[in-house]
């Protein structure tokens, strides 16, 4: 339900086990040192379902849909802190210059928080869908709506413009550098080099 790459061979994870599993119906958070090959518990194993992760250098954020709330740790997930967030969220973005200045996209729209997720306000007016913010170059923060639109924003979220569309329904982006990737329904995977404007198929998923 929740994936995020923290470096080329560590994988952060959460979601339901396999049925045949003598395990909880919620995994908490789960790790792999070995780029998927294998995973073992990290924590809140039975607690937690969590549909976002998101992890800066020094601190990681989950959502957990069980009870609605912004899971908080300052020491590689072995201890919680519990805040709420606007709303369910859809996506988290933190900020590459300040990872206590977030924005949270929820079906109704986009959300700023700057001390960590303690207090939340509205910004911007864009549609629902993923965030990602560029981690060099000129930072831009990009917004995939559902409908595949994709909305730049060079001040954190105050304003935005419209630059292109990857032509399918988005199920999850990130960044590398100057890169952003959106992975689609069809399992395809897109990558843009020019801050949304254009995207050219990277992977195409087989037969």
């Amino acid at each position: 339900m929740g994936f995020t790459v923290v470096s080329e061979n560590t994988f952060l994870g959460s979601g339901h086990p396999d049925a045949r599993e003598d395990k909880p119906p919620h995994l908490g958070l789960i790790v792999s040192d070995d780029a998927g090959r294998s995973w073992r518990d990290l924590g809140l194993s039975g607690q937690a379902d969590l549909h976002v992760i998101r992890v800066g250098s020094r601190r990681t954020y989950a959502f957990d849909s069980l009870s609605g709330s912004l899971l908080v740790s300052d020491d590689s997930a072995s201890s919680w802190r519990v805040g709420k967030p606007p709303g369910p969220l859809v996506d988290l973005a933190l900020d590459p210059r300040d990872e206590r200045h977030l924005i949270g996209a929820t079906e109704q729209g986009l959300f700023r928080s700057r001390d960590g997720g303690a207090d939340w306000r509205r910004v911007g007016r864009v549609p629902p869908g993923f965030l990602s913010w560029q981690r060099t170059g000129a930072r831009a923060l990009l917004a995939v709506g559902f409908d595949g639109t994709v909305r730049t924003s060079r001040d954190a979220g105050r304003s935005w413009k419209r630059v292109g569309d990857i032509g399918a329904e988005p199920t999850a982006m990130t960044s590398d550098g100057d890169d952003f990737y959106v992975a689609t329904s069809s399992g395809a995977v897109n990558v843009s080099r020019d801050e949304g404007r254009t995207w050219r198929l990277r992977v195409q998923p087989s037969e």
